[in-house]
């Protein structure tokens, strides 16, 4: 058989040729041959991760290969890509052009169209997630009205969430709840609320 491309059913405008190399090379190979000047991808989701060796378990997103070791590249580059796969130094990480009986696979943009629209959806829902984090963050670091002493409060969030208390101290930032009789702790302002309950249980 000869080394001629194969298109994909219903091949019509736009076509890729597929390119196979060892999973954990799949984003370099992406990479390498887009910063030489071939617009190769690869469809890639957002996944939260740990940042390795930080101190409060932080994480941020990661792009991940949705088809490991898997990529595209134009049909339009395929001489140049079956140049590279033969040299024996190519600059690039290994690759292989994927072929069927000796012909290389061709496939139609539009056959790729529900890859892209996964990798967009996941592009999406990370830029979500950041934008919520950070409104949390604004929030959290905001510094809030401070509560009057003996002001009955309730907390939101954190070890003591779901508890009831009576306010010592605030400053706004910081806020001294007396729990019972003896248990006083310093929270965090922001993630206390009044407590109406309690309000209207002392008004009567």
């Amino acid at each position: 058989m000869t080394d001629e491309p194969m298109a994909g059913k219903g091949a019509a405008g736009a076509r890729w040729c597929i390119l196979r190399t060892h999973g954990g090379r799949t984003l370099p190979l992406a990479r390498s041959l887009a910063d030489a000047g071939i617009c190769a991808w690869t469809p890639v989701e957002h996944i939260r991760r740990r940042i390795p060796r930080s101190k409060e378990k932080e994480r941020e997103f990661r792009p991940v290969p949705y088809l490991p070791t898997y990529v595209f590249a134009p049909a339009a580059d395929l001489g140049e890509l079956r140049r590279l796969e033969a040299a024996e130094e190519s600059g690039h990480p290994a690759f292989s052009v994927f072929r069927h009986c000796g012909a290389s696979v061709l496939v139609p943009d539009a056959e790729v169209a529900a890859l892209r629209q996964r990798e967009a959806e996941s592009a999406r829902r990370m830029e979500q997630s950041v934008a919520a984090q950070e409104r949390q963050g604004r929030r959290q670091r905001e510094r809030a009205e401070p509560y009057v002493q003996g002001a009955p409060v309730a907390v939101e969030q954190g070890a003591f969430a779901g508890l009831s208390g009576i306010v010592e101290e605030s400053d706004g930032r910081h806020t001294l709840v007396l729990f019972g009789t003896s248990l006083r702790v310093t929270i965090e302002t922001s993630t206390l609320r009044g407590n109406a309950v309690a309000e209207a249980l002392s008004a009567d």
